[in-house]
């Protein structure tokens, strides 16, 4: 990954760009594409416009199958709460 910041003349440090290796937007695209990642959407909240984190919802043993197929590459767990 290169960042490249830009120093402005506040000394406030500005993202000009961010280059990402090819395979890890290959794999964040497989991810979105297989409903994975949480998205935000955009609601209207008073007339204002906002944006809320939301997720595919799936069943239990869709939750249990994903969790396997994450275990064989990553160590991952979850926690429900209530």
């Amino acid at each position: 990954m290169l960042v490249v910041l830009i120093k402005d003349k506040n000394g406030e440090l500005k993202i000009e760009s961010i280059n990402f290796r090819r395979n890890y937007i290959e794999q964040l695209t497989k991810f979105f594409d297989s409903g994975i990642f949480d998205v935000y959407a955009p609601i209207e909240v008073d007339g204002e416009e906002k944006y809320i984190r939301t997720s595919v919802n799936i069943n239990d043993k869709q939750l249990d199958d994903y969790m396997k197929k994450l275990n064989k590459e990553f160590e991952v767990e979850y926690y429900e709460l209530f």
